[in-house]
């Protein structure tokens, strides 16, 4: 397994035609230590952050919009959502999300879209290269998926325990991430 992350610059000139060309890319394998897909998914959310800063310091001129695209809708939950406390892991790197970039800059885009996946497959595609297509117009930008906004399911969040009287402790919300490896046999 691995993680990529790719920037593109995409700017018009004064006669309107558009164009996407490639910044900066990064590809990191996955740690040996086992680490659950969405947290992979949210440790290449933090890269993708690092560097969109690293670029906005280093080009010479006038950045108009940033915009993030993440094909996990874990990691939007994960950013949009300020009223559930995370695991330490999980908070730590929202948190550093939160600080690098603005909740209204991340955008969805499926898998078979993104050209960061190209990176952890290693495979050399035009795509990489230039750009993802769908940049070129906002007409065409993929339309996020409903079950974004669908609550914290799935989602790491500390599990809260509040006294309720005199029948002790209820849990108010306890959720925890998928754990995706095999059972051992």
């Amino acid at each position: 397994m691995a993680l990529g992350v790719v920037a593109y610059l995409w700017f018009s000139d004064p006669w309107g035609n558009i164009s996407c060309r490639f910044i900066m890319g990064k590809a990191r394998v996955a740690p040996l230590k086992h680490v659950s897909v969405p947290r992979l998914e949210l440790s290449a959310v933090v890269q993708a952050v690092r560097l969109g800063s690293t670029n906005l310091t280093m080009i010479d001129f006038w950045v108009d919009k940033v915009y993030y695209w993440t094909d996990s809708t874990t990691v939007l939950r994960y950013i949009r959502n300020d009223q559930d406390r995370y695991q330490t892991f999980v908070a730590n790197r929202v948190s550093m999300i939160r600080e690098g970039s603005d909740q209204k800059e991340w955008r969805y885009v499926n898998s078979e879209w993104n050209p960061a996946d190209d990176a952890t497959r290693s495979k050399q595609s035009e795509r990489w290269r230039k750009g993802p297509e769908f940049l070129l117009k906002e007409c065409f930008w993929p339309i996020e998926p409903a079950q974004i906004s669908d609550g914290v399911e799935g989602l790491e969040v500390k599990c809260e325990i509040r006294p309720t009287g005199t029948r002790g402790y209820q849990i108010i919300s306890y959720r925890i991430g998928m754990d995706t490896r095999q059972p051992s046999r």
